[in-house]
């Protein structure tokens, strides 16, 4: 028989999970019924469809997912790259004022990004880098480097050194170390800092908010709000459709990144 306490468990986190899933179900449901009937009951099941084409025709949600698309994957891949060098530099190598990077680091996990946005806000717009979705790229991939570099950075240190000296003894080039060695062992915290760098810039309304004012390059935080605050206002179920669809690659990428984490997770345990 199962014990109490690992009922427990179970029970919390089904109740957990329907915490969470409670809202994003009722969405879809609503995306699915009109605006009249919306207001007449609080479950509104319906079949209009409607509400998805128009979403994505008349309210070009398509355009909004092609610029978090964009920006998203861009900022992740430019994230990672940065963040598995300068981890495996401050682990595994002998780099010079590390402790003050490391204290730079710190500091930049701690202070709020309210603190310094007006400074990197004058900074952008003086090189006339404002509504330019590779500055936004740029600034969110360093925005969000420090938890992906503080996971890496473990990951390295648990490396054994004993590991890339061989490689290096047999006349590998620290990249050479780096490149063959490494990465290739770092591949679950590589692809954990892709998921992280894409979710956390798909969802992120604040950078853009600052940086992009061109609607046409609006990200889909943005797009969905100004659904509301423009001609939408009053067109609740569109607006809902379109944060469906806004869902939809955010989950086929999110699977697909997971899936190959659990890969790499699986095959280096079977080779070890």
């Amino acid at each position: 028989m199962r014990s109490a306490k690992s009922v427990l468990i179970s029970v919390g986190t089904y109740v957990l999970a329907a915490v969470f899933a409670a809202p994003v179900l009722w969405v879809a449901i609503a995306s699915l019924s009109t605006n009249s009937l919306l207001a007449r009951t609080p479950i509104p099941i319906g079949l209009n469809f409607v509400n998805y084409v128009s979403a994505w025709i008349d309210a070009q949600i398509g355009v909004f997912v092609f610029n978090s698309l964009l920006v998203s994957i861009s900022t992740a891949v430019i994230m990672t790259v940065l963040a598995t060098m300068a981890a495996y530099a401050v682990a595994k190598t002998r780099l010079r004022f590390r402790r003050i990077f490391l204290g730079i680091l710190s500091i930049g996990l701690v202070a709020p990004i309210f603190t310094y946005i007006v400074w990197l806000l004058n900074a952008i717009a003086t090189q006339g880098l404002l509504n330019n979705r590779l500055a936004l790229i740029l600034v969110s991939s360093i925005v969000f480097i420090a938890v992906p570099l503080l996971l890496l950075m473990a990951f390295f240190r648990d490396v054994p050194g004993e590991l890339l000296d061989a490689a290096r003894v047999d006349g590998a080039s620290e990249w050479g170390v780096f490149w063959r060695i490494a990465v290739p062992l770092a591949r679950p915290a590589i692809v954990t800092s892709l998921i992280f760098g894409f979710v956390w810039t798909w969802n992120d309304l604040f950078l853009p908010a600052v940086f992009l004012q061109n609607p046409t390059l609006y990200t889909i935080p943005q797009g969905i709000i100004s659904l509301r605050a423009n001609a939408y206002t009053a067109d609740y179920v569109r607006t809902f459709a379109a944060a469906m669809i806004s869902t939809v690659p955010m989950i086929l990428l999110y699977r697909e990144l997971a899936r190959r984490a659990g890969s790499a997770i699986t095959g280096g345990a079977l080779k070890g």
